[in-house]
């Protein structure tokens, strides 16, 4: 078993993990930021601080799929031109609902997933204890 953070980078994550550092919430052995290639400069530069100053790697995850563009923005865009085989764009709403929102899953939950899965030496469709 491993005790991971899940590191969006923003005001809570932050601060679980400078809690661990302190000792006042148990210490994970690592924090796994998963990244859409596009998240303002300011969350790289913040990244780039916490990795000098917690005591636990931190590692950097991206979605991976076959036509991937590298950032969430670009291959929702390329998907909105019918250069991709699959949507992975945030949530748009029409007038009649919205259109299906997978952007979540790709980039962050699976991405995070495989990760997990390689720290804990899974091989594919393997099941954890």
């Amino acid at each position: 078993m491993i005790n991971v953070i899940s590191l969006g980078a923003g005001v809570q994550s932050t601060c679980m993990a400078m809690m661990a550092k302190d000792g006042e919430l148990p210490m994970p052995d690592c924090a796994v930021f998963a990244d859409t290639g596009n998240e303002p400069k300011c969350v790289y530069a913040h990244l780039e601080n916490l990795k000098k100053i917690l005591p636990f790697p931190i590692y950097i995850v991206k979605a991976f799929f076959k036509d991937n563009y590298g950032s969430i923005q670009t291959h929702t865009l390329k998907s909105m031109e019918g250069e991709t085989s699959r949507y992975s764009g945030p949530p748009a709403y029409m007038k009649k609902g919205f259109i299906r929102r997978q952007c979540t899953n790709d980039y962050k939950i699976q991405p995070i997933r495989r990760k997990l899965r390689e720290l804990l030496g899974l091989k594919p469709r393997q099941r954890g204890g």
